[in-house]
C-alpha cells in the first residue's frame, strides 16, 4: 500500500508518460480497500440456518395474486409436490374474498367471516390449496455441500485487458457453440415485455429467499445479455439488453455449474469498474445455474442487492439451487416436450407459456 500511495503522489505532482499513466491506473485497479476485504476473508461464506420463507410467499401469492395462482401450483409441481384438491373445487372459483378468509385478518365484512369459514366448500379448498403451499419444503443441502464456486479464492479462467481503465474480459464457455444452441431453441434471446408468470414468480421468490431487491434470470450468448424476465428500457418501448462484459452472469458461466457469489463487487478486480457497482456503494450477487436438458448451463436465477452480503444461508443456498432446476422444467416442459392444445394457454404474449399443471384444480 506505501509503493500505491507513493505512486498516486508521484503523478499527482509531475506530468506522466502515457505509458506510465496506465501503469498507474493498473496499479489502482488491483489495490482495494484491504481492510474490508479483510473483514470479508474472515467470514464463512455458507452458514447453517434451516430458516425460508418460501411456502409463506407461495402461500401469499395464492391469496393476494389472482394472475399468478395456476403459476403458484405449477410451481409446487416443479418443485416436486403433487398438488391435489378438496372434491368440487376449481381453482377458478375461489374469489378474492375466499382467498381473504384464509387468513385471520379478513378483508372481508366481519359480520360474514364466520359464515364463511363454517359453510363455505370453496374457502375449505382456498385454505387446502394454500396449506399446501406453506407445507412446501425443500431438502437442506448440509453446510459441508453447499459448494460455491471460487470460495477457495481460486478462478479457472485468466482474465484479460484491452487497457488497464477497463473491465476485464471474460473467455467464453468451453461449450460456448451448445449454449447458443439451447438459448436460441428456448428463445431466450427473443424476450418481449411480458413472460410467463410461472417464471416470472421464480424470479419474485428469489429475491425474497435473498431478502435481495431484485431477482431474475439471465442469458449471455455473444456479446450481449438479456434479462428474464425483461426490463423495459427507459428510452422506449423495448427491453433492456446489457453488455456481456459488463454483466456478473458472465462469470457465473465459468463457475463449473456451482452457484457464485459476489459479496461486494467493489472488492472484486473483475467488478468494481461495472457501470452498476460504480453507482453504489456496495452491491452483492448471487447466481445459482440454470441448466439445460444435456446439462449446459444456459442461463442464471440471479439475486442482486445494493448491499454487501457476507454469507449465504444454506437453506437460500437450497432453495435457490431447487428455483434455478424448477426454471430448468418450467422451459423443458415447454421447448422440449411434444405440445398438446389441451396443456398449453396458446394465446400467451411470449412462448415460454405457462402449462397447466396436471392434476390440479384446473383440470
Amino acid at each position: 500500500m506505501l509503493a500505491c500511495d507513493g505512486a498516486r503522489a508521484a503523478r499527482a505532482s509531475h506530468p506522466l508518460h502515457p505509458v506510465l499513466r496506465e501503469l498507474f491506473a493498473a496499479l489502482e485497479k488491483w489495490t482495494p480497500n484491504l481492510d474490508e476485504i479483510a473483514a470479508f476473508a474472515s467470514c464463512p461464506w455458507v452458514v447453517q440456518s434451516s430458516v425460508s420463507p418460501l411456502g409463506v410467499n407461495l402461500a401469499d401469492t395464492l391469496r393476494s395474486q389472482p394472475e399468478r395462482h395456476a403459476a403458484a401450483l405449477a410451481l409446487l409441481r416443479h418443485l416436486g409436490k403433487e398438488v391435489d384438491t378438496v372434491a368440487g373445487v376449481q381453482l377458478e372459483d375461489i374469489s378474492e374474498n375466499e382467498w381473504a378468509a384464509t387468513v385471520s385478518s379478513s378483508n372481508a365484512p366481519p359480520d360474514t367471516v364466520a359464515e364463511q369459514r363454517s359453510k363455505s366448500r370453496l374457502i375449505r379448498g382456498a385454505q387446502h390449496f394454500v396449506q399446501q403451499c406453506l407445507d412446501v419444503r425443500i431438502p437442506e443441502i448440509p453446510l459441508e455441500k453447499c459448494w460455491l464456486a471460487e470460495e477457495d479464492g481460486r478462478r479457472s479462467y485468466p482474465l484479460t485487458y484491452e487497457s488497464p481503465t477497463q473491465v476485464p474480459l471474460v473467455p467464453n464457455h468451453p461449450r460456448e457453440a451448445e449454449r447458443g444452441e439451447w438459448i436460441k431453441r428456448y428463445k431466450l434471446h427473443e424476450p418481449d415485455l411480458t413472460v410467463s408468470e410461472e417464471v416470472a414468480l421464480i424470479c419474485d421468490l428469489a429475491a425474497k429467499e435473498m431478502e435481495a431487491d431484485i431477482g431474475v434470470a439471465t442469458a449471455v450468448l455473444g456479446d450481449r445479455q438479456w434479462f428474464i424476465p425483461p426490463v423495459r428500457h427507459d428510452s422506449d418501448s423495448g427491453v433492456l439488453v446489457n453488455e456481456r462484459k459488463q454483466s456478473f452472469s458472465s462469470h457465473a458461466l465459468l463457475s463449473g455449474n456451482k452457484p457464485l457469489l459476489v459479496r461486494n463487487a467493489q472488492l472484486d478486480v473483475r467488478f468494481r469498474h461495472y457501470k452498476v457497482a460504480t453507482a453504489t456503494s456496495g452491491l452483492s450477487f448471487f447466481g445459482a445455474p440454470v441448466l439445460a436438458g444435456d446439462g449446459v448451463i444456459v442461463a442464471t436465477l440471479c439475486a442482486l442487492d445494493s448491499k454487501p452480503r457476507r454469507s449465504v444461508t444454506t437453506m437460500q443456498y437450497s432453495v435457490m439451487t431447487a428455483l434455478a432446476k424448477a426454471l430448468a422444467a418450467v422451459w423443458r416442459d415447454e421447448f422440449d416436450a411434444p405440445e398438446s392444445d389441451d396443456e398449453m394457454v396458446k394465446d400467451a404474449p411470449w412462448t415460454l407459456r405457462l402449462r397447466s399443471p396436471r392434476g390440479s384444480a384446473s383440470d
